[in-house]
């Protein structure tokens, strides 16, 4: 966790900062307007992160500290992919890696808010929401971005190449560790709402196409155990013990269209309304690998969430470092076919009231710590806030980067370079390029 004094601010280009978090940068251009609408759930979660962030004890000087804010928002940049932000993402990336606080690490010790799903397509035009064609030229001031800031650590809703669990696995290298995973926007309003009977025991609302593994294979190991067919377009189960409503692609490559994603997010009142009902709520990866908003929805209509799992997966959950998850989430194996995966949901539909109980007794008490917004009621009493378990998370990586041995990279730290005074054996060559590098190694 965070401790007092452990954060500096670093400054940037105003074109980077603030104004990007409010509605009058977007008015006047249709489709500066258009991408404030359809994009104001990632504008929202940034917001709430960086004002958090700015509430926690900072340092006073920069050499006190020991991890670096950069409130640039370079996401919103990206997504945007007009002129002026491109070319505000170009000076706002050079004035941070020009500058001797960011060179001392190499920029190991830097964090930003990316916020949503890291790296942002090219390919897609976030105003309106549609497909696009790449623009060579806007797409290399995008990569060469990336490239000059890899090593800063970076908050997001996820990753879109996550990978198998080899890859989550991998605590030991800082390349997968940078990516701190923050849930989706999570509003606490500490309100005492009357609980409605929570007389479904599994739900599971959303799109199935044939690369969501998980989804498929849970789809039919369903349809099943209660009956009902597969085809395209909706499939519908309504029972005591699962409702189910799935828009089935699974003979098309093409992602959900955007007609289709308009009903859900029309239908997002009655989704909490059944959200609110259910005891166990699924969520698994969909178009990315991200469990998403669906994740916060479950969490904040106080279902316990039931995390799907493919053969070689491991969960990349938010704040998985800090969050005790396997207390109240639960974790569902699929495995390989549809036998194991009904034997599965045979388990789920078998759990006890009293686990059930206890499982959303634990969800409640964490779940303020997962909001990045609260209502008037609410304490401000509360700690861990997100914003102090996020940085925590990126403090944790800097103690992994700076203990990694420096083969492969240039840029790896220096820290081998230093044990009992002497370099490692073989190593005396590189430690003197690295000591040149980085002559101000903390």
């Amino acid at each position: 966790m965070a401790g007092a004094s452990d954060i500096f601010v670093v400054d940037g280009p105003s074109c980077a900062g603030e104004r990007l978090l409010s509605y009058e940068h977007y008015r006047g251009s249709p489709r500066r307007e258009a991408f404030f609408s359809r994009m104001k759930w990632a504008i929202d979660l940034i917001r709430g992160l960086h004002g958090s962030i700015l509430n926690l004890s900072r340092a006073n000087e920069s050499r006190a500290a020991r991890v670096y804010y950069v409130p640039s928002f370079f996401s919103l940049l990206i997504a945007l992919s007009d002129e002026e932000s491109l070319r505000c993402l170009v000076r706002a990336s050079a004035a941070i890696t020009s500058s001797s606080l960011y060179w001392r690490n190499l920029g190991y010790d830097h964090f930003y808010v990316h916020g949503m799903e890291y790296p942002v397509v090219s390919d897609f035009d976030f105003a309106w929401a549609k497909p696009q064609q790449r623009d060579e030229a806007k797409l290399w001031m995008v990569r060469a971005f990336y490239a000059s800031t890899r090593n800063m650590a970076i908050l997001t809703t996820g990753e879109l190449s996550q990978g198998p669990g080899s890859w989550a696995l991998a605590g030991n290298l800082y390349n997968s560790r940078r990516v701190v995973n923050v849930p989706f926007t999570l509003h606490e309003g500490c309100e005492n709402y009357v609980q409605e009977p929570r007389n479904i025991r599994l739900s599971f609302v959303g799109s199935v196409q044939a690369r969501n593994h998980e989804r498929l294979l849970f789809l039919r190991a369903a349809i099943l155990e209660h009956g009902g067919a597969i085809g395209s377009g909706a499939t519908v189960v309504k029972t005591s013990k699962l409702q189910l409503r799935a828009w089935v692609q699974v003979d098309k490559a093409e992602p959900l269209n955007h007609t289709q994603r308009l009903l859900l997010q029309a239908k997002r009142w009655w989704l909490h309304h059944l959200y609110r009902r259910s005891e166990l709520c699924v969520v698994a990866p969909g178009d990315a690998p991200a469990l998403g908003q669906r994740l916060s929805d479950v969490l904040t209509a106080g279902c316990i969430p039931v995390v799907l799992l493919g053969p070689g997966t491991q969960p990349v959950l938010p704040l998985q470092g800090a969050i005790p998850w396997e207390d109240f989430a639960v974790f569902v194996r699929l495995g390989d076919d549809v036998t194991s995966a009904r034997w599965a949901l045979r388990r789920l539909w078998a759990m006890s009231q009293k686990e059930l109980s206890r499982r959303r007794e634990r969800l409640l008490f964490w779940r303020p710590h997962l909001a990045s917004s609260f209502g008037a009621k609410c304490s401000r009493d509360l700690k861990p806030t997100l914003a102090e378990l996020a940085v925590g998370e990126v403090l944790q990586a800097q103690a992994i980067w700076r203990r990694q041995l420096p083969f492969g990279s240039l840029e790896m730290n220096s820290s081998a370079c230093h044990r009992g005074g002497q370099p490692l054996e073989g190593l005396e060559p590189r430690c003197r390029l690295l000591k040149e590098m980085l002559p101000v190694w903390g």
